[in-house]
């Protein structure tokens, strides 16, 4: 909006700076009335020449202001962050604007709120939401503050208002987090401080009592030592056992507020080892008495979440005691048989996400991730609820980042890495739960493959996946969010080693997916200062990010090995995934020096790639550089040849990754730029030194290699220039036609070997001199190779070849 607009409105309200004041200040029920100015108080707060006026209010009464700015419907405080923006604003004021809101919410705390009229949230949540993005902004920690934001924890003082309770414990979360960013020493002392007052008090009323839950819920996650301290203390032990001890004597409908809370408090104290310990000696039973209260879903089915994640410290297969046993097949029947009758998205949010949560972790366990793999009904329910997700309007992220954790679980192969990225928490519960179920037998893995492939053709996963807002989130935001397990789906799909399912992959978008992730979270840095090639690295050192880039890299180059690149790339040049490709093939060689690799170039996760993650990468450039196009084709060899070929070429230990470094060689030998770094031998003597590797290795003890350099040195002759290089140095002509003489005499059973032998010996007879042909000519050793090769192949094609390169020579 323009200065002029701003003018012309104001003019047209006719408000003087009394008016702004008095609109601000006035007091009464004519609330619609206030609202309608609130878009000329917002010009008004933009207006260089009239903003003095608010801002003296602010400092003068910055009580009435904010008072002022929730009746008239502000409720993001847009006026106030304008009035600030336009000063030079000191700590000092801040901290008052800060303590002023601190006594509202100490003293006007209620929830009867009008929603029908000028704003549509509480009271609590409009000042708390202020609060907390004025100490963002202004990067400021005042943590004797939090003692009152804690105690707005209160489920009572919210009843009939979940959805308005969950919004202040996200906020106060969020406080929270700022504060021990700035002051975490004393940020920890407040809460100590505020949870030993409410434990050592040994008349809890009910509010207190739930405060105290809620409180220690809440911090489970950010300060799991705090938390853990307070939550197996013996005080707080006393005050829980005793509303269990009551609530079990009762009828839990009656108790359900007490319930509900205390197995909130159970389920977020599960993160840490010694409390799931502890949970499962003291409060099994009440867990147990919940998973059968199908009364109640909400119960039944946390209680169930609960137990899950007790169940490898409680060993429940072994429970003796008849009315405490339990399986864990009987807890996945309780949550599948909910999930497929009752599993709704807008009727049952809450229940569900409990409900997808339970399920990641039963996915974790190898004795029945089958059985959900051949349970179609509950496969197509998930794949129905994350196609809702992604059609949503605004996405539940913990629900879809659930789904996607469950299919991550369930197409998981061994020995791939998918769950490097997920929570901490999963991953430890994983390994203890593995120790327990060491006896189960072992996944098929072509039955995961298969199903795999199901998932991918039959139910569309990857489309889905595709049209999930976060996974093609073009912002500026680096959150990774529901990217990990995303691409670790794709991934596990992508080993699959049929053409079809590639393909397939591509199809539904799987190399945008990728592409856009890698992009995203990508930088370009240069381990060469000598060059300009510039290479990508991770954008930092998080190991989510890490982890998860190592995956989309696998996942592109399985894809492309096997596509044709001219057709699958829409989106992106095909250009674009040469650079991640080349990431792959691990730390650049040519940095090496005496006393190792140059530490500019340390990069630890790229030691850890496998010989696979380099065979892939070699063949999926092998294939991009099958496309007729030379800046492709120059990208790969300025990239690949000095960074990585040069030595892999040699890597007779590993000889599947030493011919597919000769291939991608052989596709690339016609580009002058490459073809001098093997025949320009006047030029330096590692030229020279490549030539006679490459000659050596055509007599190879293992076929395709000299199959493959066979058919390098074959488009290399074609070349006259290169024919006439090789027989004119009579070291190396020597060498070649005794390795062509020793093939043809050992080896002319081998039919596509010969036939490159063939075509480079008529290509050197063409590209000769006299004098070179006379040598040729009269060599008796070529004559009598020559000779077994005519007598013994059955091969037309190549007996004509070989007749015109004699009729040449006579």
């Amino acid at each position: 909006m323009s200065i002029e607009e701003i003018s012309s409105g104001l003019e047209s309200l006719q408000m003087g700076d009394d008016s702004v004041i008095s609109l601000l200040t006035k007091k009464g029920d004519n609330l619609n009335v206030l609202s309608d100015s609130l878009d000329n108080l917002i010009a008004y707060s933009k207006d260089a020449k009239h903003v003095n006026t608010l801002y003296e209010l602010l400092i003068n009464d910055s009580d009435s202001f904010l008072s002022g700015l929730y009746r008239v419907g502000d409720k993001k405080a847009i006026v106030l962050f304008n009035t600030l923006s336009k000063h030079k604003v000191s700590s000092e004021i801040i901290q008052n604007i800060l303590s002023v809101i601190r006594l509202k919410l100490k003293k006007d705390i209620h929830i009867d709120i009008n929603r029908d009229v000028t704003i549509d949230i509480p009271l609590e949540i409009f000042y708390v939401n202020v609060y907390l993005n004025l100490i963002t902004q202004f990067d400021i920690s005042i943590p004797h503050h939090i003692q009152v934001l804690l105690g707005l924890l209160n489920p009572i003082a919210f009843k009939d208002h979940d959805e308005d309770y969950k919004e202040i414990s996200r906020l106060v979360l969020l406080i929270i987090v700022k504060n021990i960013n700035l002051n975490k020493s004393k940020t920890i002392e407040i809460i100590e401080d505020y949870l030993e007052i409410l434990y050592e008090d040994d008349q809890l009323t009910m509010n207190q009592f739930l405060n105290m839950v809620d409180v220690l819920e809440l911090i489970f996650p950010i300060l799991p030592e705090v938390a853990t301290q307070a939550y197996t203390n013996d005080k707080t032990k006393d005050h829980i056992i005793g509303q269990v001890s009551e609530i079990s004597q009762g009828s839990l409908q009656i108790n359900r507020l007490r319930i509900i809370h205390l197995l909130n408090l159970i389920n977020s104290s599960c993160i840490v080892d010694h409390c799931r310990s502890y949970n499962s000696t003291n409060f099994f039973h009440l867990l147990k008495l919940g998973t059968e209260f199908n009364q109640d879903e909400e119960i039944q089915i946390l209680s169930t979440l609960d137990i899950i994640k007790l169940w490898n410290f409680v060993e429940l297969n072994q429970k003796k005691e008849s009315d405490l046993s339990i399986t864990i097949e009987q807890l996945g029947h309780i949550i599948t048989d909910w999930l497929r009758t009752k599993g709704n998205v807008k009727k049952h949010s809450t229940i569900l996400e409990y409900c997808i949560e339970a399920l990641a972790y039963l996915t974790l366990n190898g004795s029945i991730k089958q059985s959900f793999r051949n349970d179609e009904s509950i496969i197509e329910k998930l794949v129905t609820l994350l196609e809702q997700a992604s059609q949503a309007t605004t996405l539940n992220t913990s629900l879809t980042y659930g789904l996607l954790l469950i299919l991550t679980n369930l197409t998981k192969l061994k020995g791939e890495n998918s769950d490097k990225s997920t929570l901490k928490f999963l991953k430890d519960y994983a390994n203890a739960a593995t120790t327990k179920q060491s006896h189960n037998s072992e996944e098929d893995q072509s039955v995961i493959t298969l199903f795999n492939k199901s998932l991918l053709i039959d139910h569309h996963i990857v489309d889905i996946i595709s049209r999930l807002k976060t996974v093609h989130d073009d912002s500026s935001t680096k959150m990774i969010g529901l990217l990990p397990p995303a691409i670790s789906i794709i991934g596990m799909i992508s080993l699959t080693k049929e053409k079809k399912v590639k393909e397939e992959l591509v199809k539904q978008g799987a190399l945008n997916i990728i592409l856009n992730f890698l992009i995203k979270y990508s930088t370009i840095t240069k381990t060469d200062t000598n060059t300009n090639i510039g290479e990508t690295r991770p954008i930092n050192e998080d190991t989510t990010i890490i982890d998860t880039r190592v995956m989309a890299l696998q996942a592109l180059a399985r894809i492309i090995i096997s596509v044709n690149p001219l057709l699958a790339f829409k989106k992106y040049d095909v250009k674009t995934c040469i650079p991640f490709l080349v990431e792959l093939l691990g730390p650049d060689i040519s940095q090496y020096t005496d006393s190792g690799l140059n530490s500019s170039g340390q990069y630890p996760y790229l030691f850890d790639l496998s010989l696979v993650d380099k065979f892939d990468a070699l063949l999926a450039l092998t294939n991009l550089s099958s496309i007729d196009n030379n800046d492709i084709k120059t990208q790969i060899i300025t990239r690949t040849f000095e960074q990585h070929l040069n030595n892999l070429m040699l890597d007779s230990d590993n000889p599947q990754v030493q011919t597919a470094a000769w291939e991608l060689i052989s596709n690339l030998i016609t580009e002058p730029l490459l073809l001098a770094k093997f025949f320009n031998i006047d030029e330096s003597m590692q030229n020279s030194k490549r030539l006679e590797i490459l000659i050596k290795l055509m007599n190879s003890q293992h076929i395709q290699l000299q199959i493959t350099i066979a058919g390098l040195l074959a488009n290399a002759t074609e070349f006259e220039m290169i024919s006439s290089i090789l027989m004119s140095k009579e070291s190396i002509r020597n060498k070649l036609i005794h390795t062509i003489c020793e093939i043809c005499q050992g080896q002319s059973d081998q039919d596509d070997l010969i036939e490159r032998i063939a075509y480079i010996l008529l290509n050197l007879v063409y590209g000769s001199n006299d004098q070179s042909r006379q040598w040729l000519a009269t060599n008796n050793e070529l004559k009598q190779a020559l000779a077994t090769v005519v007598k013994t192949s059955t091969r037309r094609d190549i007996i004509e070849v070989i007749l015109e390169s004699v009729k040449l020579l006579k």
